[in-house]
Formats: structure tokens, sequence, C-alpha cells
């Protein structure tokens, strides 16, 4: 694929709000996130504004029609008090991520999709030794520049989960469960397998239950796909790589440091049930049904209370409340989150799309479709037990995505033009 200049700069651009949103957040400059990255992508929009018009007609009306009444509604509730200034600003920023990435592809082709995460993936493997090294010694490598770090607490004990400059280990494991399956579909390097090894034992070391979910349902929802659905004969050095990565970590682990994998995962599991926090998220998941169903009229029901509403609710009863087993200013699953939100309507378009993301992915032939389609099941699995709205970075990416599915199931590309 020839790159011109013109398409370099846009490659650098999206790089650049890729590092301008995590490094921001180091700081927790979220305002300074919204409106930097903002300017930047108006900035590209403005040079191809000749664009945008043709993006929205044909590829995003109905997406952006959700996103302007989503926006709306934030503003409405933004008047009423209900949330605040900055969310209204963030709704904003995760528009024009879409619209930014729709432009983007029209212009660039769906194969610049490929700039960008084969960047990050190249990235994320250097990331990884660091994520290992990290694991070893059980303290953060970034703890003196990062604003918040969850896991002080539990550094340098078994409890130790590792986050490098993400902040959340659980965000850190989405990211690289996302550039995990990117490896395993467009890696042909003959260092795929020790790659993706490398990523998975990132993964083991945050210690993040539901990715491990999502890798697992991921990897079922392929091999049913392969083998039944399709009837396609996998490569031998697909099956490989699918097999021998959990074996390499297990036996390396078991070996080095004496670490029995399966039982630490399974551990956590249980631990999920018996630990303090898992009342704490049923408490907070009761406060946010109780608000919900019983402090909201019939049109916030349907419609919602706009972007931050559930974190503006939460922060109030914990106030009222004191702390204990009220604690929790965060259900910790996107959905809940989302209904309370932009209420029952809205949740039910989503899962509209949800299940047409997984009906044409179980029944494409079209490769990259077929990646794009099972990366965003991941991410639907994963964001049951945390709010993705919390993290730009990942929606950064959900969107990349998204903008990507919308194109090419409009389109009805072929594989020969997209993988040329």
């Amino acid at each position: 694929m020839k790159i011109t200049m013109k398409k370099l700069y846009s490659m650098i651009l999206l790089l650049i709000i890729f590092i301008a949103i995590l490094v921001l957040r180091i700081f927790d400059y979220r305002i300074q996130t919204y409106v930097l990255c903002g300017l930047l992508m108006l900035f590209y929009l403005f040079l191809n504004q000749q664009y945008i018009f043709f993006c929205i007609s044909k590829y995003g009306l109905k997406i952006c029609a959700i996103f302007v009444f989503l926006v709306l509604m934030t503003l409405i509730s933004v008047i009423e008090s209900k949330t605040r200034i900055s969310f209204f600003y963030q709704i904003m920023l995760f528009f024009l991520f879409y619209i930014f990435f729709s432009t983007f592809y029209i212009k660039n082709g769906e194969n610049s999709y490929h700039w960008l995460f084969l960047s990050l993936y190249k990235a994320s493997i250097f990331l990884s030794l660091a994520g290992i090294y990290e694991g070893l010694i059980r303290e953060n490598l970034f703890r003196d520049l990062i604003y918040s770090n969850y896991f002080a607490y539990a550094e340098h004990t078994d409890l130790y989960r590792v986050s490098l400059m993400f902040i959340h280990p659980i965000v850190y494991a989405h990211f690289v469960m996302l550039m995990l399956i990117y490896g395993f579909y467009f890696d042909k390097s003959k260092y795929k397998i020790i790659n993706c090894t490398i990523l998975l034992v990132n993964i083991y070391l945050t210690k993040a239950r539901s990715i491990w979910i999502s890798i697992a349902v991921v990897a079922v929802i392929y091999l049913i796909k392969k083998n039944i659905l399709c009837r396609n004969k996998i490569k031998k050095r697909t099956l490989i790589c699918l097999f021998a990565m959990p074996v390499v970590l297990l036996l390396g682990y078991y070996y080095f440091l004496d670490e029995f994998i399966v039982q630490k995962i399974w551990g956590r599991f249980i631990e999920a049930f018996s630990s303090n926090s898992y009342f704490l998220r049923i408490s907070a998941i009761n406060n946010l049904l109780e608000y919900f169903l019983h402090d909201n009229s019939f049109l916030r029901i349907l419609f919602g209370n706009g972007n931050g509403a559930a974190t503006v609710m939460m922060e109030n009863v914990v106030s009222v409340r004191g702390i204990g087993q009220y604690s929790m200013t965060t259900t910790d699953n996107f959905y809940l989150s989302f209904l309370y939100n932009f209420g029952i309507f809205t949740i039910f378009i989503l899962f509209l799309f949800l299940i047409g993301v997984f009906k044409r992915t179980l029944t494409t032939n079209h490769r990259l479709l077929e990646y794009i389609g099972l990366s965003l099941i991941s991410s639907i699995i994963a964001i049951v037990f945390y709010d993705v709205f919390s993290w730009e970075i990942i929606i950064f990416l959900i969107m990349s995505q998204v903008a990507l599915y919308n194109m090419i199931t409009l389109n009805n590309i072929s594989d020969k033009e997209i993988n040329k």
C-alpha cells in the first residue's frame, strides 16, 4: 500500500490524539483532554470538510442522529443540574471520535485502520515487556506521574495488579486484549506466538476477570464459526498459535515462578463472589435501579438523564449516606450506567446494534469484518464489568472499530479490496 505525505500526516495525527488522551489522563486533565483532542479533530475535519457530508449521509446518518440526541439530552440535564458540564464535553468528544474516524476512512481508505492498530500493536509488545517487569517488582513504573495509583495498597504483595500508565488494571487489560486479537489475525511475523504470549502474560498480571471471560467467549465463537458454521479448514499455523499461547503461558509460569496459573485465575473468579467488593457492587446496583425507577419521570425512564448523570447521582448518595455499603460511586457496569444516563429507548437501540454485530460476525466471510466483529464482541463482554465511558482511551479505540464496521457493512467491500 503506497503511503503519500498527506496520508503520513493523517497517520501521525491519529497517533498524536491517542498519545494526548493517554498522557493527559495520567495527570487527570479531563477538560484539557476534551479541548485539545476536540480541536485536533475539528482541525482535521475542517481541512477535509468535503468528505463530512458524504460521510454522515452515507455511512453514519442513524448513528449521528443518535449521538445528537444523546448530546441534547445531556445539555438539558446540565441545565437542570442532573449532570456536569464536563460530561457534556465528554459526549461531544465521543461524537467527534465517530465523525473523525468515518471521515478519516473515507479519505484514506479502509486499510488506513491498520496504520493505527499496527503501530499500537508493535508498541504494545514493548509495553508488555515493561508490564512483565512491573509484575515482577510489583510496583507501578509510573507511580510518580499518575494522579491516582489505584492499587498502591497492594504494591509488593500478591494482590498487586499491573496497570502501567493506564491507571486502572482493567483498562490496561482491555487495551492489551484488543492488541492480542489484532495480532492473532494480522501478525504475519515468525514471532507471532511469542508476541501474543507476551500479551497474554500481561492480561494475567492485570488479574482482570472480565478480560479472561471475553477472550474465552471470542475463542469459542471463532472455533464454532470456522468449524461448524462456515466449515472452513483452519490453517495449521492458526491452530498452533491458538493453543500454543496458553500452553506456553502455563508451563512458563509454572517452571520459572512456581505459579499454577489456572488456580490463580480461578481464585480471582471465586473472590468475585466472596470479597467485600462484591457486596459494594450489589449495593451500588441497587442504588442505581432504585433511583432510576422511583425518582424519575416516565420521560426520564424512557430517554435517560444525560451523560454522567449516574455518576453524579451516586456521588450524591455517598455524600448523604456516608461510606460503608454506599461508598461505590459507580456500578462497574457500563450497561447499567448507560440505562440511567440514556434510558430504556436508547439502550434498546444499543442492544439491536450489538445483536447485529454478533449475527454479522457469525455469518460473514469478510476477514477484516470478522476480526472487527470479534474485537467488538470482546469489548461488549468486557464492559459488563466496568464503566467504559470513564476511560476515553478505550472509547477512542472502540469508535475506530465501530466507524469501520459501519462503513464495511454498508459498502459491502470485498476481502480482496480490503486486504490488498
